[in-house]
C-alpha cells in the first residue's frame, strides 16, 4: 500500500496547506467537514496530503488512507476497506471490539474486512438480507465504525481517499452516505481526483456535487508550480 507520508521540503501550496490545516482545527473543535482535491496526474494532490497527515498525526488525530487502483475491475469498496483495514491494525483488541459495537454491526463490517474473525473468532458470520437491506445496514456499520474512531482519537480522525476518478459505483456510493452524516463526528474527510473532462452523466461528478449539497465543501484544484 503506497504510503502517505511527509517529504522534504514541502514548497508551493502553503495556502493550500493552511486552509485544510484550519478545517483540521475545526475538526478537532468536534465539526466534521469535507475537503477534495483536484488536479492533473503528478501535481502534488498527494504531496499535499502527506504534509497535511503529519500534521495531524502530530496534532493528536487518527490518519486512515484508502486508495482506488486502476485495472481492478473496480474492487468493491475499495478505498474503505483499505483505510479499515489500516484501522484494524492500528487498534489495540479492546478498543476496537468497543467501537464495533453490537455483533450485527461487527458482523457487517467482516463481511468486507474478513480479517476481523482472526481478531474476534467468536464473531456470529454476517447474514445477507435483502441486497437493499444489507446495503443500508453495511453502510452505517462503516460510517459508525469511523465515528467511534474519530471520537475516540484525541485530535479526531482524518480520512484520505485517494484517486476517486477510479473508484467503484460501490465506493461512491458509501462516500455519499459517509457524506449525509459528516456533521456527527470530528472527521476531516478529503478526497483526491484528476482533472480531466468527465462525461456528461459522470457518476464521481454526481457524487461530489451531491457532497457539496450536504454541507459545505472546499474544492482545491491544484495548478502548475510556478
Amino acid at each position: 500500500m503506497p504510503a502517505l507520508a511527509r517529504q522534504a521540503p514541502f514548497v508551493g501550496r502553503e495556502s493550500e496547506l493552511a486552509l485544510l490545516l484550519a478545517r483540521l482545527a475545526e475538526v478537532r473543535a468536534g465539526t466534521g467537514v469535507a475537503a477534495l482535491i483536484s488536479g492533473e496526474p503528478g501535481i502534488g494532490k498527494t504531496r499535499l496530503l502527506g504534509e497535511l497527515a503529519a500534521h495531524a498525526r502530530a496534532a493528536g488525530a487518527l490518519v486512515l488512507l484508502g486508495h482506488a487502483y486502476d485495472g481492478e475491475g473496480g474492487l468493491p469498496y475499495g478505498p474503505f476497506v483499505e483505510a479499515l483495514r489500516s484501522l484494524l491494525r492500528s487498534s489495540p483488541s479492546d478498543d476496537l471490539r468497543g467501537s464495533l459495537g453490537s455483533g450485527g454491526v461487527a458482523a457487517a463490517i467482516a463481511l468486507l474486512v474478513p480479517e476481523l474473525y482472526d481478531r474476534f473468532p467468536d464473531l456470529v458470520s454476517g447474514r445477507l438480507d435483502s441486497p437493499e437491506l444489507d446495503r443500508n445496514r453495511l453502510f452505517d456499520a462503516i460510517v459508525d465504525l469511523l465515528f467511534a474512531a474519530a471520537h475516540a482519537a484525541t485530535g479526531g480522525l482524518l480520512l484520505v481517499l485517494e484517486d476517486l476518478h477510479w473508484a467503484d459505483a460501490a465506493s461512491l456510493a458509501l462516500l455519499q452516505h459517509l457524506g449525509r452524516r459528516l456533521a456527527e463526528a470530528p472527521l476531516l474527510l478529503t478526497a483526491t481526483h484528476r482533472n480531466v473532462a468527465p462525461p456528461l452523466q459522470d457518476p464521481l461528478q454526481a457524487v461530489l456535487a451531491e457532497l457539496a449539497r450536504q454541507q459545505p465543501v472546499d474544492r482545491l484544484q491544484l495548478q502548475p508550480l510556478q
